[in-house]
């Protein structure tokens, strides 16, 4: 992209800290280019690139970041033939810091070992070598506990009898959630040590602040809908049972107002029950669940019995928790290796000192080191890695920092990513005195201005602070980027398409159930398929529908050759939350339908044909399991319909 938005320009080129909020195919990859090129080619004070640490999520990222910054230097060493710097940055590219933060963190941690006191030649360990330690790591200090009778082995004793009702299986996913969470963290220890101070108070303080805080939220998010429907005498005692509370209330104010929501509800509704009382249904019942944690029944406070009968079991588990960190720890040095979350902790054990929490001498030399830090995907972050970037950059005065991300394209949640870390920023940024500068990116130069036009009107209304954390506003829409350039991706061009196939469009299908699909051969022969479940209901519609659209010569746009043409099997692509056990049911229905599928697997025995000779040996070996019986006469190796085994 030669041509930047104003936008991208102001990215490019705003000094200090600048967090950059980039739309789903904003261009934030060329604007991060060029800011990395921009300092490069300072005329007052071009940086070099051993002063630059580039962060990304994943090494191909990396690697695409090192080739366009190598083409984008070729291109400028050709139009300064005379240049030697350009020539000296070209060289230094291959040894540049452009990596993700854990090859970083790995670097910093083998320079380190000995202060650490780690093997010099440590290896990073992947999920498929550390799952089954821990599982062996849990299983030998649960098996500990249970011979044990110190006060810790009876208090897991008692944990599991009680909270996992004889079973530990509960406990230990607790206890693995537990660790894996507090990995996370900036600091670990001190995490622990306050859950601990909390939970060893004799009074519910915490609990308490909450239930006021969670009241006051409940009331502003539920009086706009209760005020449409104030005419109703039940509903305005309701409405002057809220505003009697001050805005601050204390524990008896909100019982008080909630005693008075209980006894409106339960008065005679003259007739109106079924249609007003029935559109704010969960006001009542969320109503009645507050009135049930702050009625004092037998002189007895719901609050303070519910914390005098978690307090125990909490303090168990945070030392449960303590100590599989400790002894998981120990096991994987004793094979000489660390894992992911070992590289981030370790790494801040480099650059934090643990007694003051202020950067040690080893980060003060590299916030001298690096004049620009640069990190993409912000939004996928955790709080150890954010306190990890901290302490290599220069802080807020001036600061030199470059984050780029989208809050609303978070997906790593589930591997415990912190949206709400790059939200702060935006927030502490966004003004003129607060340490950094925010810039917006909306120019979308990706998608057809149609398909936007659908998008932003779906997000604006899904996303919202109170629901997602996320406000879908003005700034944060799509716009079509480049419009004049563009024009063949416009509305216009659809308009004139008419009933083209090339015209944008969105199709929505919805699969009802019970569902009957069946192809002309099997109609003709009266065999319909009515015991399709949902996945392969799925999977024969989408196949069926992109056979349609390539037989149709469906017109795609071609970005290389710049024109329109018929779409091709590479340019599909099937979306999905997860391909396990779906992956497998895809391909039988795509191959059925003639259409060639490039599918992840999962794995050898979790194969469709695998498994139904695993279970075909399972019956062989004890003939009365009815699970792998029902399997194999479900497989094709029998070929039953659902109708005929029931």
């Amino acid at each position: 992209m030669s041509v930047f938005t104003p936008q991208q320009q102001s990215a490019i080129t705003t000094s200090g800290n600048v967090v950059v909020v980039a739309g789903a195919g904003a261009g934030k990859t060329s604007t991060l280019v060029e800011r990395c090129v921009a300092c490069l080619l300072d005329d007052r004070a071009p940086a070099s690139l051993e002063e630059i640490l580039m962060v990304t999520f994943g090494e191909p990222a990396a690697t695409e970041l090192r080739k366009r910054i190598r083409q984008r230097l070729a291109d400028e060493a050709k139009r300064q033939s005379c240049n030697q710097r350009l020539e000296q940055q070209l060289a230094l590219l291959d040894t540049a810091h452009i990596s993700t933060l854990h090859s970083f963190c790995f670097q910093l941690v083998r320079q380190h070992f000995h202060e650490l006191e780690l093997d010099p030649q440590i290896t990073v360990l992947d999920e498929r070598q550390t799952r089954p330690m821990e599982l062996a790591v849990l299983e030998g200090m649960l098996s500990k506990h249970y011979a044990g009778d110190g006060p810790l082995d009876r208090a897991v004793q008692s944990l599991i009898r009680e909270q996992g009702r004889g079973s530990d299986d509960s406990i230990r996913r607790f206890v693995l959630k537990l660790h894996r969470f507090t990995q996370t963290l900036a600091n670990p220890a001190a995490w622990m040590a306050n859950q601990a101070d909390r939970f060893n108070q004799t009074e519910p303080h915490q609990w308490r602040r909450w239930l006021t805080e969670g009241f006051v939220e409940w009331r502003q998010l539920w009086l706009p809908a209760v005020k449409s429907f104030e005419q109703t005498p039940n509903v305005a005692v309701c409405l002057d049972a809220l505003a009697a509370a001050p805005a601050k209330p204390g524990l008896n104010q909100i019982r008080k107002a909630l005693e008075a929501i209980r006894d409106a509800d339960q008065h005679d509704w003259q007739g109106k029950k079924t249609v007003v009382r029935g559109a704010i249904k969960e006001f009542f019942r969320d109503a009645a669940f507050l009135h049930s944690l702050v009625s004092a029944e037998d002189g007895k406070d719901p609050i303070e019995e519910d914390w005098r009968w978690v307090r125990q079991p909490m303090l168990t588990l945070l030392e449960l928790g303590q100590e599989f960190t400790a002894e998981f720890t120990r096991a994987k040095r004793e094979l000489g290796g660390v894992d992911f979350s070992d590289l981030e902790q370790l790494a801040l054990r480099v650059l934090r000192d643990p007694h003051t929490g202020r950067p040690t001498r080893t980060a003060e030399t590299w916030q001298q080191k690096l004049r620009y830090v640069f990190v993409d995907e912000y939004q996928d972050i955790n709080a150890a890695q954010d306190a990890i970037l901290a302490l290599l950059s220069r802080g807020e005065k001036p600061g030199n920092r470059f984050l780029v991300g989208d809050a609303k394209q978070s997906i790593y949640r589930f591997r415990l990513a912190d949206p709400r870390i790059f939200r702060d920023y935006e927030q502490r940024w966004r003004g003129a005195s607060g340490g950094g500068q925010r810039v917006a990116l909306s120019d979308n130069f990706r998608s057809r201005e149609a398909l936007l036009e659908f998008i932003n009107p779906l997000f604006r209304t899904l996303m919202r602070p109170a629901v997602g954390g996320v406000a879908y506003d003005p700034e944060a829409e799509l716009r079509f980027g480049r419009p004049d350039s563009r024009a063949h991706l416009g509305f216009k061009a659809a308009d004139e398409a008419g009933d083209n196939p090339a015209a944008p469009r969105v199709e929505f299908h919805l699969l009802p159930k019970p569902v009957v699909w069946a192809t002309a051969d099997e109609e003709e022969n009266g065999n319909e398929l009515d015991d399709l479940d949902a996945v392969e209901a799925e999977a024969r519609l989408v196949a069926h529908r992109l056979r349609q659209m390539h037989d149709e010569k469906h017109r795609v746009w071609d970005q290389g050759r710049e024109e329109f043409r018929p779409v091709e099997w590479r340019d599909m692509v099937v979306l999905m939350r997860s391909v396990q056990s779906r992956a497998e049911r895809f391909a039988k229905e795509f191959g059925a339908a003639g259409v060639p599928l490039l599918a992840a697997r999962t794995g050898f025995y979790s194969a469709l044909e695998v498994m139904d000779l695993l279970n075909l040996l399972k019956l062989l070996d004890n003939p009365l399991q009815d699970v792998p019986l029902l399997a194999v006469l479900r497989s094709p190796l029998v070929g039953l319909s659902v109708a005929e085994l029931a």
